[in-house]
């Protein structure tokens, strides 16, 4: 008997990335019936952890770092540690910015000790960042942190029940200032300076952007609050899959879209390549404005104006450069960690920034269109030594196989520009031309590393901008957060009015990826935002509560 083609389905989520799962599973305990559409052959999206080199060395290839899960509502919602038995580690040294003489300028989880680290340098610094950090932690708990899980407001809207708070009175006078305008008013010596502007421009805010002001407080606080998952970010993704499942939910993989089905503005089925026809009222695209709009539905299907409006959309303007290592080396030894070993097991390493100069001549080159000299290191097996197994046979020399019993790993990366000013772009980079790249970012973390030498990594792979896009599709130029971190593509404007609170022009159809509000990165915010608003339209009742975070708030008087 033939396999029937058509399907019917409450819901159907397109990408298997954190937000699809997470839509899918809100849903799937709404008592919807969800099926989840993924383009690869696993989900998860950028929460993968690859044995890329070596079998029995973990890679995190893409989503290393967790900057909200303190704040996430789904970690308590969908029981993420208690049932799903999801371990998140809180690392001591957040960041550390390492000298070429061995020294170390460090951002630590207690701020008490950040100031500490500034100290050695400017004591007004030290003072400074205390009071900034007390600060923005109550900016962070009653305004950032809670807006970042309910429906955005109108720009106007918030704008004017903020002008009644101090806090929000504070917001608007900083809004226009770039990072740069605000790090240099705040502190006074190059290293403070240089560390502070790495920490809060890490995710694309351009230092000299003006504007995204009211983002720098945020971007501030979470530098010092990065989780990582234990035993690979791939945990957390397989977390999300098991809930689905056990709530009677599909998942499907190697799924390719061919079209949203639209008849008379309302949204009919998916159909796929394969000739597979999944109808359903309700489908929620966690993928780019480009796919889904123009692609998938067709410009025929909507409004003039909002295709105009989807096509003037911004694509980041730098994506990244990754080296993932293999060494044969115990966990890594820095120079700076001669002194004080705990160093040695920071989260996040800058290494080629010293100075403020340094961090612009770095910014330049990607506006130039070359690779700058700022780079970023994390050795997660410092951290978390299951991510590599012993006792797995390794090909360390052709047709010659041994155990290792020194393993560990090695994450090397710079922001770097999508458009090369000058040679091949980079799809026309062959292994033998990536590979360069990588021994130069290895010699460059020699500098820095003790215990390394050129014999220890046996293997590495090297993941330029093009790759990224062409692993992630909706990740177009290389756009992590499916499109850039810019004045018009934020808050109310992310993506635009139409969709930013996770609707559509088209009825049944709903947004709910990283293009949407509040944006990309792990922050599991729009997928959240998805689920409320296809349950608030159906008239299902939402069977999680509040979030914490933002019923506090709002007890103070705090307009969310």
């Amino acid at each position: 008997m033939a396999i029937s083609k058509h399907r019917k389905y409450d819901a159907v989520i397109i990408g298997g990335g954190p937000n699809g799962l997470l839509t899918g599973a809100y849903l799937a305990r709404a008592g919807l019936k969800v099926c989840v559409l993924e383009k690869r052959m696993e989900m998860g999206g950028g929460l993968l952890s690859e044995e890329i080199n070596f079998g029995g060395y973990y890679h995190n290839t893409h989503a290393i770092y967790m900057p909200m899960i303190d704040y996430a509502p789904a970690i308590k919602d969908l029981q993420i540690e208690t049932e799903h038995m999801v371990k998140f580690l809180f690392p001591e040294v957040q960041m550390c910015m390492l000298g070429g003489d061995g020294s170390a300028t460090c951002l630590y989880k207690d701020p008490k000790r950040t100031a500490e680290s500034f100290g050695r340098y400017s004591k007004e610094d030290a003072a400074a960042y205390l009071k900034l950090a007390e600060k923005y932690e109550g900016w962070m708990r009653d305004f950032l942190g809670p807006y970042t899980y309910v429906q955005p407001q109108g720009t106007l809207e918030i704008a004017g029940k903020m002008e009644e708070l101090e806090m929000g009175r504070e917001m608007f006078e900083i809004t226009e200032m770039t990072p740069k305008d605000l790090v240099e008013e705040w502190f006074e010596h190059d290293k403070v300076r240089a560390l502070m502007l790495n920490a809060i421009c890490f995710w694309g805010l351009d230092p000299e952007q003006s504007g995204l002001g009211f983002l720098v407080p945020l971007y501030f606080n979470r530098s010092y609050n990065y989780r990582m998952v234990e035993r690979g970010s791939h945990q957390l993704a397989q977390a999300l899959i098991r809930d689905i499942l056990k709530h009677q939910g599909t998942l499907l993989t190697v799924q390719k879209i061919d079209k949203i089905v639209v008849d008379d503005g309302q949204v009919k089925s998916v159909e796929t390549a394969d000739g597979d026809i999944f109808d359903a009222d309700v489908v929620i695209s966690s993928i780019d404005l480009h796919q889904t709009f123009l692609k998938y539905v067709g410009e025929d299907k909507l409004p003039s104006e909002f295709v105009e409006n989807v096509k003037m959309w911004q694509w980041e303007h730098h994506s990244y450069l990754s080296a993932y290592l293999s060494v044969n080396a115990d966990a890594p030894q820095l120079k700076a960690g001669a002194k004080d070993p705990e160093l040695n097991k920071a989260l996040i390493y800058v290494m080629g920034c010293e100075s403020v100069s340094d961090y612009m001549a770095h910014i330049k080159a990607i506006d130039d269109g070359e690779v700058g000299p700022v780079m970023y290191a994390s050795f997660p097996t410092a951290l978390d030594p299951p991510q590599v197994r012993r006792g797995v046979p390794v090909e360390v020399q052709e047709g010659s196989k041994r155990i290792l019993e020194k393993r560990s790993t090695c994450l090397l990366q710079q922001h770097v520009p999508y458009d090369l000013k000058k040679g091949k772009p980079w799809n026309k980079f062959s292994v033998y031309d990536k590979n360069e790249l990588g021994k130069k970012m290895i010699r460059k973390a020699y500098e820095y590393v003790a215990n390394y030498n050129e014999d220890d990594v046996i293997a590495f792979t090297v993941s330029t901008p093009y790759d990224v896009e062409n692993k992630f599709s909706d990740m177009v130029r290389g756009s992590i957060k499916q499109g850039q971190y810019h004045p018009l593509q934020m808050g109310y404007n992310r993506p635009n009015p139409e969709c930013s609170q996770h609707r559509s022009p088209i009825k049944g159809l709903y947004m709910g990826g990283a293009c949407t509000y509040p944006g990309g990165t792990i922050l599991l915010g729009p997928g959240f935002l998805a689920a409320d608003a296809v349950c608030e339209d159906l008239g299902i009742k939402k069977w999680w509560g509040v979030p914490e975070c933002v019923a506090k708030a709002r007890a103070k008087g705090i307009p969310l």
